[in-house]
């Protein structure tokens, strides 16, 4: 059974929400980009200079692991950990 007809199966059977964890992809973040609030996408640009493609993009690549939580089959949220960069000062 393919990942779509298991969800809806489920979704169907137990009128549920679907939830996963899976590692994150530059797919997930090329479909969260355009769908994040306007007050994240104000808040990416002022912190990094990045529109929100670039930022989520950027975010995936640079980390060490990186996770989407998909909520039926849909990309919802995207995280990661990375090493922080020694600061001297």
């Amino acid at each position: 059974m393919k990942t779509a007809e298991f969800i809806e199966d489920y979704k169907q059977t137990y009128d549920k929400p679907v939830v996963g964890i899976i590692t994150a992809t530059l797919e997930h973040a090329a479909d969260l980009a355009p769908r994040l609030r306007r007050d994240d996408k104000w808040e990416v640009m002022v912190s990094s200079g990045l529109n929100s493609l670039d930022a989520l993009t950027q975010s995936i690549q640079f980390s060490e692991m990186a996770w989407t939580a998909m909520l039926n089959g849909k990309p919802e949220i995207c995280w990661g950990v990375c090493e922080f960069p020694h600061n001297p000062s």
